[in-house]
């Protein structure tokens, strides 16, 4: 008889032990699918609308429609030639030890990066 509620108390802790499972793991799962189908379904909507715009968009023209303002193409910031005479030091972003009189002349080259 005891060793029939043994196993009875085993039985039930797999039991709550697989229940417990079950509430946290498969919800989990199902947010996690739920967003790699909603990923999924974005890229393909994107790969669809390039394909149907055709090679004009592929050679570099900008698509019209609610992806243009996605697009983003980088502009130059350095527009001219740097004139070192018109250069001058921001304070404070000079660290005060870098400076002509601390400078201890070039290292090894067996000298391994800090």
């Amino acid at each position: 008889m005891r060793t029939h509620q043994v196993a009875t108390f085993a039985q039930t802790l797999d039991l709550n032990n697989a229940l417990v499972a079950r509430r946290t793991v498969v919800p989990a799962l199902r947010a996690v699918a739920q967003l790699l189908g909603v990923f999924l379904a974005v890229c393909l909507t994107g790969a669809v609308q390039g394909a149907a715009q055709g090679p004009q968009a592929a050679a570099g023209e900008q698509a019209q429609g609610p992806r243009a303002s996605i697009s983003f193409v980088p502009q130059p910031r350095i527009t001219a030639a740097v004139d070192m005479r018109q250069t001058v030091e921001a304070k404070g972003s000079v660290h005060p030890l870098a400076k002509p009189e601390f400078d201890r002349g070039a290292v090894p080259d067996e000298m391994p990066p800090a």
